[in-house]
């Protein structure tokens, strides 16, 4: 009898030995999986019960959560609407998004690298606790741009040039993510509709998930192409009529000052840039094709989803277009389409001799001890151009700002390198303004690349001029003062 009384309790020990085996694998080893699965829907009820690590920029908590009387043991909290489409939100009934889907494991506390905390916390009884995120967002100058979008449709993008590091990730309008991470179900659903049915499209990440025709800012990428080509130098001289005759067709474009582009009705491609005659550059973009234009612009990342947290799409540049297309290529018009983050990453390439880094936005990722388990590692994408390529690029840039079309984005003191766009799009709307940046231009720190939608105007009439120096250009002056540090 005792025999038997023993070989069922080594038979119960075993199968309790087993059960305790597979709950510390689904608790600790398997968690991050699981919870991460997108058709784990219990997973997201599951993270308000954890107390989830914060987000953190410049030193601060952006998103945090806190112990709550409800079904829930916590609730998230988000500071500021600048922050909400890279940062994004937790929802019990619409999900995750931004920083907040990228790190979810982490935050939640189920990533691999927190398999000791896990068995820790398990062992002690205590409660499960997230990691922290820091990001790499320059927190006051990341309010200043939304601040200065103003309400506006439009995004703000400023990267480190030599390392990558995202400074400004700004979209406007945004909303305020609290009202989706409420436990108050009724709040939350009827924030969420009136969200879906806001036609400025308020939870559109505009910094890197929406295009725009780039207009005269892309004539960046047809001058490296041409000097890339061999065929052109700074001080090669270009015709530079009032009008431009597309090959094969009977269309005309002209200038925006709608004069010759010069005197002489020829100009050099560093005039060109500085004045940014279209009708020179259409001919430059026939004259070098279609294949060395896309090449440059797939050197600096057109094509390129960089993936960055949230919904994100690359830029384009169509390669199937004729000689009259082309032309309308080379300035910017026609079919191609790049976000904000992609002209700051080609304005970030010239400033870095032509090296295009990976652009980056998470900074350190820090465990429920407070030691840090990954700090960000600077990436290089691709090299672009040659660095004097680069060079003869920012030199033209500065004679942009000094003496050309970018008055607006002078700094006492500072050189500043830079580049207009105003971008033609339907008839009967403002064209889009656009402007990018490198300062100081002897050694680059920052790259920007400021957008506004119809410059700001709705469809229909609109009053005041409409152009990349009227309207981004200032925005971007503002924020270079504030990265830099000379306010």
């Amino acid at each position: 009898m005792n025999k038997q009384l023993t070989q069922v309790s080594i038979a119960f020990g075993g199968i309790f030995l087993l059960l305790f085996l597979n709950l510390t694998n689904l608790q600790v080893f398997d968690a991050s999986g699981l919870n991460n699965r997108a058709d784990n829907k219990r997973s997201l009820y599951q993270q308000y019960d954890v107390d989830r690590g914060a987000i953190i920029i410049s030193g601060s908590p952006v998103a945090y959560s806190v112990k709550t009387t409800g079904r829930f043991k916590y609730e998230r909290r988000y500071v500021s609407s600048a922050f909400t489409h890279p940062v994004g939100y937790l929802s019990a009934i619409y999900g995750v998004s931004g920083v907040e889907q990228s790190e979810n494991a982490l935050l939640s506390g189920d990533a691999d690298s927190l398999t000791v905390d896990r068995i820790r916390q398990l062992l002690d009884g205590g409660a499960k606790r997230g990691g922290s995120t820091s990001l790499t967002l320059d927190a006051e100058a990341q309010s200043l741009a939304y601040q200065l979008l103003n309400g506006r449709r439009g995004a703000v993008v400023a990267i480190e040039p030599k390392t990558g590091r995202v400074l400004v990730s700004a979209s406007s309008p945004s909303f305020d993510s609290n009202l989706l991470s409420t436990t108050n179900a009724k709040t939350m659903q009827s924030a969420w509709r009136k969200l879906l049915k806001d036609p400025n499209q308020p939870m559109l990440n505009r910094a890197y998930a929406q295009t725009w025709a780039p207009g005269s800012v892309f004539k960046l990428i047809t001058a490296a192409a041409a000097l890339e080509s061999g065929k052109y130098t700074l001080t090669t001289k270009i015709p530079a009529p009032v009008t431009y005759k597309l090959p094969g067709s009977t269309k005309e474009i002209s200038n925006w000052q709608k004069t010759a582009c010069s005197k002489s009705g020829e100009v050099t491609l560093s005039v060109a840039l500085e004045v940014s005659c279209n009708t020179a550059f259409a001919r430059v973009g026939v004259d070098i094709g279609i294949n060395q234009i896309v090449k440059t612009a797939t050197a600096f990342g057109f094509g390129t989803n960089f993936n960055l947290p949230g919904y994100s799409i690359a830029s384009v540049v169509p390669n199937k277009v004729d000689a009259a297309q082309t032309a309308l290529v080379a300035i910017g018009q026609f079919d191609v389409q790049s976000s904000a983050l992609q002209m700051a990453l080609v304005t970030a390439a010239i400033g870095n001799e032509g090296v295009v880094m990976t652009p980056q936005l998470i900074d350190e990722q820090i465990g429920p001890n407070l030691k840090v388990i990954k700090n960000l590692d600077p990436k290089v994408f691709n090299r672009a151009i040659k660095p004097e390529t680069a060079n003869a690029l920012k030199e033209m840039m500065l004679n942009v700002v000094n003496q050309g079309t970018a008055s607006n984005a002078r700094i006492k003191g500072i050189a500043v390198a830079g580049k207009t766009g105003t971008a033609e799009t339907l008839p009967g709307s403002a064209p889009h303004a656009w402007f990018v940046a490198l300062a100081p231009a002897e050694n680059p720190r920052v790259a920007i690349a400021v957008i506004v939608e119809n410059g700001g105007y709705a469809k229909g009439k609109y009053a005041g001029e409409v152009s990349g120096n009227a309207i981004a250009a200032p925005i971007a002056r503002q924020l270079l003062v504030d990265l830099l540090s000379l306010g």
